[in-house]
């Protein structure tokens, strides 16, 4: 086993690489699943969701960047932002249920289960979200508790008067 390294060897600086790839990650399927809900239940409601959940996403995803979280606290935000608009989802899929279960009837009719259209699933969903945000949030503030300090007395960048 090696040691610990010395608080001047712990890179804080996050990798900037990742910030277009976890930006695709997150705002693909969200705007796309948010299209597909709208054509099917032909209803805008659905729209206006996917563009909320995007825009929660990306704030949150770029906190993390700006703040320099751990990696395990970033995600567990993200998760848990994610399961929080999955939930809202949920409680439109149900003032909607009836026009989004007609058109995945008509529209898959041949892989149409009646789970699949139930408010139920995205709870579901959303609790498995939170549930793995939290525990991933929980991990990150500990792991960040654990970190050596970086900034030592006086080596703070601050120019001091």
């Amino acid at each position: 086993m090696s040691p610990e390294p010395a608080a001047s060897e712990v890179d804080t600086e996050p990798d900037r690489r990742l910030w277009p790839l976890t930006l695709l990650a997150g705002l693909l399927p969200v705007l796309l699943t948010g299209f597909l809900v709208s054509v099917i239940a032909n209803r805008l409601v659905f729209l206006g969701w996917a563009l909320l959940a995007a825009v929660a996403y990306f704030l949150v995803l770029r906190r993390g960047f700006v703040w320099v979280w751990h990696p395990w606290r970033h995600l567990g935000a993200v998760l848990l932002v994610l399961g929080a608009v999955v939930a809202l989802l949920g409680y439109l899929v149900g003032q909607h249920h009836q026009a989004f279960d007609e058109g995945m009837r008509a529209l898959f009719y041949d892989i149409y289960q009646p789970w699949m259209t139930t408010p139920g699933s995205a709870y579901m969903a959303s609790l498995a979200l939170a549930v793995a945000g939290g525990a991933s949030l929980a991990l990150g503030i500990w792991r960040e508790a654990r970190r050596p300090v970086v900034e030592a007395a006086g080596e703070t960048g601050l120019q001091q008067e």
